[in-house]
């Protein structure tokens, strides 16, 4: 194996993910922010790194080893979960694999994307390894600390990337040979997302995350912290530390044999296809007052999204605002009162975007087909918006009602949520279509690491949002008892007129923007032409 090769080969990786990460604004955007939030618990280990050495210096902390062993376990969990992820993402597959795998070995190739992960982890743990052990040194007053720490940090990041690389590459063989894992493999993903999203809502999730930590720590794992604490008079085993190197000698070189074997098994077997599903015709034709072309142009949207749910992924973004009230509920076990008018604002929105923001892009290379057939405006866009309200109306009343009824909202404000539930995700699909025509994306983007579709752009998501969340304020105003108090106080009228007077502003507010947005959709769509 060439040294050399393997470190032309990181350049050439980290080069390509520089060049499409700084060529799309958005990515930088979502970098900065990440790196925001990322630096309070790295700043926040240096301050504890400093204190902890105070403490051991000055004798109140006289058994550190048993905290440093959890420390030394949550470090490679930490860092073998972030390269997991970007390896079944991303990083297990090379950047030109035919031109490359021709040129230079697999072991070479293995060697230049493990140099790159280690350089990208290098940055995310960069400052902690460096900022640590001399915070830690200072605090403690005992500047030999430094190496013993450092060198710790380093080799428990390695190992973590390593074994991150390896159970990635594990996972995507696996992909790569059942079928079953290649057909549902988003859908599983979104299921391990939802039930990861479901797990640290709850109050058992320390409970759960504990007993790993723990088993991890008193695990060969936990050896690295008495090679770190070594010689500074707590207690740490001299055979431990001893383990901990070679634990380091003898499990690198394994893991990374390990990891060129599943690259090799990977990148030189071809992938099973899944076959493809029997395909019955749609039976849609029969609905009463919707046309077959209306009802085919529908459930081609629900093909579309059935068959690449990714694409679809922006949907599920603004959930994140709801997260605090949803973990409010499951930790509480009440549902707050605010939670169903802000489901049924969701439904609705997610309903417009979903199929209705980028009608004139999500049409790609078979736009002029699209355009040549006989199909007017009014049949291209109904069916459109006819996608989004046959799924969203009834999902957002299940999730609106239900509750509603457990927050105990009253009946006169769940009765309002209810009619919202109906009339906003209807008035959100025509007002996404118009601002989705207006502001169209023709292009593909990457919604998510490695995969790219045509997304609507952040015009049309700003306008629709902004038009959609005017017409709804007035009736969640009225519909959560705080709010609605103080409009009661404000207008000296009664519940029920109040109420009644939200809802009616935000039908004829949305129903308004709806009407506008749908023919001005239709009207572009029958006037459209390829230029």
């Amino acid at each position: 194996m060439s040294v050399g090769h393997a470190v032309l080969v990181a350049r050439m990786e980290l080069t390509h993910r520089v060049r499409k990460t700084t060529d799309r604004p958005t990515q930088i955007v979502a970098l900065a922010v990440a790196a925001l939030f990322g630096a309070i618990p790295l700043l926040g280990s240096i301050a504890v790194a400093f204190v902890v050495g105070q403490g051991i210096a000055s004798g109140t902390i006289t058994d550190p080893i048993s905290t440093a062993r959890l420390a030394a376990a949550v470090v490679p969990l930490f860092v073998t979960l972030v390269v997991t992820l970007r390896v079944v993402q991303t990083s297990g597959s090379l950047t030109i694999a035919d031109g490359l795998l021709t040129t230079v070995s697999h072991r070479e190739a293995v060697g230049g994307i493990l140099l790159s992960e280690l350089a990208i982890v290098a940055v995310l743990v960069g400052v902690p390894s460096v900022g640590v052990p001399v915070a830690f040194a200072v605090g403690s007053g005992q500047p030999a600390a430094f190496p013993l720490v450092f060198v710790a940090l380093v080799v428990l990041s390695v190992l973590g990337t390593l074994l991150g690389f390896v159970v990635g590459l594990g996972l995507r063989n696996l992909v790569a040979r059942s079928e079953f894992l290649a057909r549902y493999k988003t859908a599983i993903g979104i299921l391990l997302f939802l039930l990861y999203f479901v797990g640290i809502s709850s109050q058992q999730a320390g409970s759960a995350i504990f007993p790993v930590v723990d088993a991890l720590g008193s695990s060969p794992l936990g050896w690295f912290a008495d090679l770190a604490l070594f010689g500074q008079g707590v207690g740490a085993d001299p055979l431990s530390a001893l383990g901990a190197v070679v634990v380091g000698v003898v499990a690198l070189p394994v893991l990374g044999w390990l990891a060129s074997w599943l690259a090799a098994l990977l990148w030189y077997t071809s992938p099973v296809q899944p076959e493809e599903e029997e395909r019955e015709p749609s039976q849609m034709g029969s609905l009463a007052g919707v046309s077959r072309p209306m009802a085919r142009i529908a459930r081609k949207s629900w093909i579309r999204a059935r068959r690449g749910p990714i694409r679809l992924v922006y949907v599920v973004y603004p959930l994140f605002l709801l997260f605090p009230f949803v973990q409010g509920a499951v930790v509480s076990g009440e549902v707050p009162t605010a939670l169903p008018p802000l489901l049924a604002f969701y439904g609705a929105w997610a309903a417009g975007a979903a199929f209705s923001l980028n009608p004139i892009g999500d049409e790609g290379p078979v736009l002029p087909v699209t355009l040549t057939t006989p199909v007017a405006g009014s049949t291209f866009v109904g069916g459109l918006c006819l996608a989004g309200v046959a799924i969203g109306v009834p999902i957002t009343l299940v999730l609106a009602v239900v509750t509603g009824v457990l927050s105990g909202l009253g009946t006169l404000a769940l009765a309002s949520v209810a009619l919202t539930a109906v009339v906003l995700p209807v008035a959100a699909t025509g007002i996404a279509v118009g601002a989705g025509v207006l502001f169209p994306r023709m292009e593909s983007v990457e919604v998510f690491r490695g995969v790219e579709t045509t997304a609507p752009s952040l015009f049309a998501f700003a306008l629709y949002s902004l038009v959609l969340s005017i017409s709804g304020v007035p009736v969640s105003l009225v519909s959560t008892p705080l709010t609605r108090g103080i409009v009661v106080d404000a207008t000296n009228y009664g519940e029920s007129v109040v109420v009644a007077g939200g809802l009616v502003a935000t039908v004829v507010l949305a129903g308004l923007a709806a009407t506008v947005g749908y023919v001005f959709a239709v009207r572009s769509f029958d006037d459209y032409y390829l230029g």
